[in-house]
């Protein structure tokens, strides 16, 4: 692989790179302030550029360590060191072992990116070259045998006799300890205990002791520590990662796409700018273990000069799809009327629906127009951005998106402020029906738990919002498609709804105001019925309380 080519482009694949970036130029500017016959191509600079790059790895283990009670089979190590010891080892080996070293370059080539659009430390877990080894250790505690001691009863497989307390000895029952009966209206010796008051325990059989309840009378228990099993097993998953960053000669490309291939190198090859023509055959092996796979990559490039209403613009043709890059912000300045028109607009200058209309002569503006009556300013400049990727700068772009936001919410402001009043009332209305009326009476009597009438409420309230911010885009709605429906075909004009805004908050807000009024009126009012928790939260007897 040679390390650096440049040499003239074939003459029928520049002419298919001339076609495509005049085609692509006249695709942005056609609609903004210029005729598409008036960008011309004058001249273009092709060369074909080979170059090398590669992939370099560094392999590390990615090991998985877990303990578990017992004595699990696998491959055995004596020691948690030499497991580690080994797995090092195991690693080392493979760093030079030529089938790993395939295996490594075909996970790469698989990719759609064929391993070029790797980021920097990104991991590749070589699943094939997992390993697993086990390390067995007795358990201290019981010193393998499973078992130790029982607490309870020390080893002697009885514990004392829990009704008597090892005394052997227990009241008498049929005297009540006092060791005297009752016959014939005389007081006589107790003949069971025989005036002791005490009797034999029958429970340990007057030995004071009986069998031990937690060992079951063994004398031992399982070992706490290692569950009975005696061992414990201390398992070592190893896979195999390759951290992987790709590296490339920046004085082996042009300056100007030193930046794109450090962004994008991976997209690049997926789009098919870029052709490897060249795979290294075998894999490098660095002295401190890295490995490398090296790639010679080619593609066209070279700069090209376009004639805009006769002003010269320089930019470069890249890539087997003809891609512009470096091309200056030719946009600025052909927009420039329009944006002035929407700055009016946006500050109020003038005829607001005149101001709009001229600015919209221009394409890109008319999209940030349409956009921003749905969308935010942030996502109406991504939006034009994917549409635009060239010719405009990201000042100019954003400050469209914020003036086109500003312009068509004053459009809107007015008639959504009247639908949101008008979304009050209608929500009003709904709420004293629902009080006044056996509505919610019916509705909470067949809801036994209290909270659930909260909750119906809730619900209520959140219908009732939206509906006031449905009523308040609608009537918004032919303002909106007064002033920006020339944008459209007359069969997409029903769809151009203006996005609802800070009237979210004011719906919400005015909502939930006006049904807490309603229930505080209730408590005065004789025919509203009060929700039952309103009247608990205010602490008062209401006129009528729901049940």
């Amino acid at each position: 692989m040679s390390d650096h080519q440049v040499q003239p482009l074939d003459k029928e694949l520049a002419a298919s790179l001339e076609k495509k970036a005049l085609k692509t130029l006249r695709a942005v500017c056609a609609g903004n302030g210029i005729k598409v016959a008036s960008v011309r191509l004058n001249g273009f600079e092709p060369q074909y550029y080979k170059t090398v790059c590669s992939v370099i790895f560094t392999i590390k283990p990615d090991i998985d360590e877990k303990t578990i009670h017992g004595r699990h089979p696998g491959e055995v190590c004596g020691s948690k060191q030499q497991a580690h010891e080994t797995i090092n080892t195991y690693v080392h080996d493979l760093r030079n072992d030529k089938a790993f070293h395939e295996s490594l370059k075909q996970s790469l080539i698989s990719r759609k990116d064929h391993g070029l659009g790797i980021q920097k430390d990104e991991k590749i877990a070589m699943t094939n070259y997992q390993r697993s080894m086990v390390c067995h250790e007795e358990c201290s505690q019981c010193r393998g045998k499973g078992q130790t001691t029982c607490h309870q009863c020390n080893g002697n497989k009885q514990e004392r006799c829990m009704r008597c307390h090892g005394t052997s000895k227990i009241q008498c029952v049929h005297c009540g300890s006092t060791g005297r009966l009752r016959q014939n209206n005389q007081e006589v010796q107790c003949h069971y205990c025989r005036g002791t008051g005490q009797a034999p325990c029958d429970l340990c059989r007057n030995t004071g002791k009986t069998p031990c309840r937690t060992c079951g009378a063994r004398g031992v228990i399982n070992c706490q520590t290692c569950s009975g099993s005696g061992w414990f097993t201390h398992i070592y998953h190893v896979i195999v990662t390759a951290f992987g960053r790709l590296n490339f000669n920046k004085d082996h490309i042009p300056p100007k796409l030193v930046g794109l291939f450090e962004r994008s190198m991976g997209k690049l090859i997926e789009n098919e700018a870029l052709k490897i023509e060249n795979v290294g055959e075998s894999v490098g092996v660095y002295e401190d273990g890295a490995l490398s796979i090296s790639y010679e990559i080619g593609f066209p490039y070279g700069d090209v000069h376009f004639v805009l209403k006769d002003k010269p613009v320089d930019a470069s043709i890249f890539g087997y799809n003809g891609k512009i890059v470096n091309l200056p912000p030719v946009l600025d300045k052909l927009i420039a009327p329009g944006l002035r028109k929407l700055e009016n607009a946006a500050r109020q200058k003038g005829d607001i629906a005149k101001q709009l209309k001229e600015a919209s002569k221009y394409k890109i503006i008319a999209m940030a127009l349409l956009q921003s009556a749905r969308y935010s300013a942030k996502k109406t400049a991504m939006i034009i951005k994917r549409r635009y990727p060239m010719g405009i700068s990201s000042s100019t772009l954003e400050n469209m998106a914020k003036m086109a936001d500003k312009a068509t919410s004053d459009i809107s402001k007015k008639p959504k402020s009247l639908g949101l009043i008008i979304g009050l009332m209608v929500s009003a209305a709904l709420y004293g029906l629902y009080l006044i009326t056996p509505v919610r009476t019916m509705a909470t009597s067949e809801l036994a738990n209290p909270m659930l009438h909260i909750v119906l409420d809730v619900i209520l309230v959140g219908l009732c919002s939206y509906l006031s911010i449905f009523i308040s885009q609608m009537t918004a709605k032919k303002a909106m498609q007064t002033a920006l429906g020339h944008l459209l075909p007359p069969n997409q004009r029903q769809g151009l709804v203006p996005k609802a805004g800070n009237i979210i908050y004011f719906a919400i807000v005015g909502c939930a105001l006006l049904f807490a009024g309603l229930c505080e009126a209730s408590i005065y009012i004789p025919d509203i019925t009060t929700p039952s928790w309103y009247a608990d939260l205010r602490g008062v007897t209401p006129a009528q309380t729901a049940q």
